[in-house]
């Protein structure tokens, strides 16, 4: 394979203090964060290594999730009295996955040294009931990275919209993860959860993981929007900004990256959504997701790394 088809795709650098960060335009991804310490550069967000490994994208790594995060049963979903079907992915396989911007070429709107602010759009079609306008925007502070992705209605009727973040942080093979969450989700061997209030199992309200394999979970029925991460070789804090109203709405999700074609089992995905998988289908999901014409609705992640 040439160099050439090694690199990656078109992309721009930012830069703020001790922290530098390259994000990918297509899909607005935040490929890299490095944090620049005594001891050298420390990588805390892992993406792409090269072009082959965005090709296939491998994890869905950095992925903005939009209009909707994680799984739609059967790739099928009806809204104001039509159903949406979003096909199959590959072959066989029909999972909705990841929403329709993931792989999407955004726009430069803003850019600074440290920050930058892309769009693209969603038109109506077989996949969605309507036009809707998708921003994100990465600004480095002198602590890490505020993350935004915002959701604005152009047209003339309610929308349904979820949000999410797909980042992957760096380990060697040990860390701590820990928040408080009232609820696991139970789901099928799909990953779809179960049928209304089965979905929710209790946790107890604390939740702490300190294992590097085996987990693919939303937490939800959060008590405080706040994950701490501790690693080898860096301590992270993310506050989740965006709905919360209970069980399915307001979430972390943990993917402990067993089934990754390239690092398996070498970082961790900590994925802020603002509903549980397959929400589009789900009553306590149906009204929150709603987002009315010519209104925006915000999920920010701050990481704060020491």
């Amino acid at each position: 394979m040439s160099s050439t088809n090694l690199e990656l795709p078109q992309n721009l650098e930012l830069k703020k203090g001790p922290f530098s960060a390259q994000v990918i335009l297509n899909g607005a991804l935040l490929n890299r964060l490095t944090k620049e310490t005594e001891n050298g550069p420390v990588e805390v967000i892992s993406g792409y290594a090269d072009r082959s490994e965005w090709e296939i994208l491998d994890g869905y790594r950095g992925a903005i999730l939009a209009p909707w995060s994680n799984r739609i049963e059967d790739a099928r979903y009806t809204f104001d009295g039509k159903e949406y079907d979003l096909g199959e992915r590959e072959p066989g396989l029909r999972d909705g996955l990841h929403g329709l911007v993931y792989n999407q070429d955004f726009t430069v709107v803003e850019q600074e040294p440290h920050r930058v602010l892309l769009e693209t759009k969603v038109t109506a079609g077989s996949s969605y009931p309507g036009d809707l306008v998708v921003q994100v925007s990465y600004e480095l502070t002198e602590q890490g990275v505020i993350t935004q992705v915002s959701a604005y209605n152009p047209g003339e009727k309610e929308l349904p919209v979820g949000l999410g973040w797909h980042p992957y942080f760096k380990h060697t093979g040990s860390y701590r993860l820990s928040f408080d969450a009232q609820a696991r989700v139970q789901a099928d061997e799909n990953l779809i959860p179960l049928p209304g209030a089965a979905a929710y199992e209790p946790t107890g309200g604390v939740v702490e993981l300190d294992v590097t394999e085996g987990i693919d979970t939303p937490f939800t029925d959060l008590l405080r929007p706040v994950a701490n991460l501790e690693t080898e070789e860096y301590q992270l804090t993310m506050h989740y900004r965006g709905v919360l109203n209970g069980p399915g709405v307001g979430i972390f999700h943990v993917y402990t990256g067993d089934f990754l074609e390239n690092r398996p089992n070498l970082s961790l995905a900590l994925e802020p959504c603002e509903f549980v998988t397959n929400a589009f289908n789900r009553e306590e999901c149906k009204e929150m997701s709603l987002l009315a014409p010519g209104e925006t609705r915000v999920l920010e992640a701050e990481l704060v790394i020491d």
